[in-house]
């Protein structure tokens, strides 16, 4: 009896053995999925780091470009604004001119008429 005792000891020694291996076989697989799955995922990551450093450029540039603009705006206006008011004291030069046109036109026919 105590051979058989063994014996059955022995084998589930055996069997407890051969589990073990198949659950570390069985762990080791499962590991390497996770690895590889962190590594799809890091790369993932890095795209998006990559994608989200060119919209930063993209914006920087934008912003960049809408200070431009906002200058050049207030330049074109500071300009339009002197043009208004150098037409406005032609446009009064113009009256003027006429006006003493007039009058001089006036004061030539009346010295016709008085000759």
């Amino acid at each position: 009896m105590s051979e058989e005792l063994l014996r059955s000891i022995v084998d589930k020694l055996d069997d407890l053995g051969k589990n073990l291996v198949e659950f570390k076989n069985e762990s080791y697989k499962k590991f390497d999925l996770i690895d590889q799955k962190f590594v799809a995922i890091d790369q993932r990551l890095d795209q998006v780091d990559q994608k989200f450093e060119r919209v930063d450029q993209k914006l920087n540039a934008i912003t960049d470009q809408v200070v431009k603009n906002s200058e050049q705006l207030t330049l074109l206006a500071e300009n339009q604004n002197l043009l208004i008011a150098s037409q406005q004291r032609q446009d009064k030069i113009l009256e003027t001119l006429a006006l003493r046109s007039i009058e001089q036109e006036t004061e030539i026919r009346h010295m016709k008429r008085v000759k």
